[in-house]
């Protein structure tokens, strides 16, 4: 099963341990996102039959992960970070300033972020909003007569006439999820500067404005975002909620949840993988390169994610919900993965 742990009890049960590079470990120890780690728990019992330990695997949020992954080197530190978007920049740095000075990154999927919104709500049936639309529902402020004013929008309707006449109400995860960065890069940003009034902004101001989401009860957030879907079968409310591929396929509560189009476009793998989809993204895992040859099993871990028995036609990680590499991506990885373990 997968250990749940949040990082401080992660980072307690460490310093209980042995010092640093004291002596190795047998078991490779991976953190990071909860979207990926459900698939990196199946791989890991895959790995753990060809005689490796089953890996240590603690869940975040992407960014807490890599924060962690980067705090340093030895038996005290993680091996893999599995990340629901792209290593920032900055993050980098961290981790160059904390001594991990060498990692490899392996695109290993796709995943999608989703807009849901329960079966059963009948105002929701032909809800296909754009991407400027959510943009206009959720942040702070937004344009009115050539004016930045503070958001006015209390109902779909008052945005489009053609979106439902219900109140505004969405579901998020919190600032530390992936899928926040991604629909801020992707939508928020994009959308934002497109508008004549907020370009007029100084640009500490404009920056203020096209990251700041509203704070008057119209988005409620959640720390994990596995617990929107059951949030939402529980409300007497009409919710939007975020969402990705991999909660849908696999969560419980998934089943009652119908996704919408956006900007005109039905996410699935073929959108999804082509980014024909607006909110597509990749996942990765990094690994910290002094820890290759040190923990047994990470580089096989690594290339059992990418082999064909998980991704190929009939991979079992696709019958999970799982969205691949395109074969050549796939190929370009594994021969990656094989390089950095010889």
């Amino acid at each position: 099963m997968i250990r749940k742990t949040i990082l401080t009890a992660f980072t307690t049960l460490c310093a209980l341990s042995v010092a640093a590079g004291a002596t190795a470990r047998e078991d490779l120890r991976i953190v990071g996102s909860p979207t990926i780690a459900s698939y990196a728990e199946i791989v890991g019992q895959a790995q753990s039959n060809l005689g490796f330990a089953e890996p240590g695997i603690s869940t975040s949020n992407t960014g807490p992960g890599l924060k962690h992954f980067c705090k340093g080197t030895g038996t005290l530190y993680p091996d893999i970070a599995m990340a629901a978007r792209k290593m920032k920049p900055e993050e980098a740095e961290d981790c160059k300033a904390n001594g991990v000075a060498e990692i490899s990154e392996f695109k290993i999927g796709y995943d999608g972020v989703l807009f849901v919104y329960r079966e059963k709500d009948e105002a929701f049936k032909s809800f296909a909003p754009t991407g400027r639309q959510m943009w206009l529902a959720m942040a702070k402020s937004v344009p009115v007569n050539s004016a930045v004013v503070a958001n006015p929008y209390m109902s779909w309707n008052e945005i489009d006439p053609a979106l439902p006449a219900k109140p505004i109400l969405i579901y998020a995860p919190d600032k530390t999820a992936a899928m926040r960065d991604v629909f801020g890069s992707v939508v928020v940003k994009p959308f934002c500067a497109e508008e004549p009034a907020i370009a007029a902004l100084p640009e500490e101001q404009r920056a203020e404005v096209c990251s700041a989401l509203r704070n008057d009860g119209h988005i409620l957030e959640f720390a994990q975002a596995q617990d929107i879907p059951f949030a939402m079968q529980e409300t007497g409310d009409q919710p939007v909620g975020f969402s990705n591929v991999q909660i849908v396929a696999t969560s419980p509560a998934g089943k009652d949840l119908q996704v919408a189009m956006l900007n005109g476009v039905a996410p699935n793998a073929a959108t999804i993988s082509s980014g024909e989809y607006l909110l597509s993204r990749a996942h990765y895992l990094y690994v910290k390169n002094a820890h290759v040859g040190e923990v047994p099993g990470i580089m096989e871990f690594v290339s059992a994610f990418l082999s064909d028995d998980a991704q190929g036609p009939n991979g079992y990680l696709l019958s999970k919900g799982w969205i691949p590499l395109k074969d050549d991506e796939r190929k370009e990885m594994a021969a990656r993965a094989a390089g950095l373990s010889n």
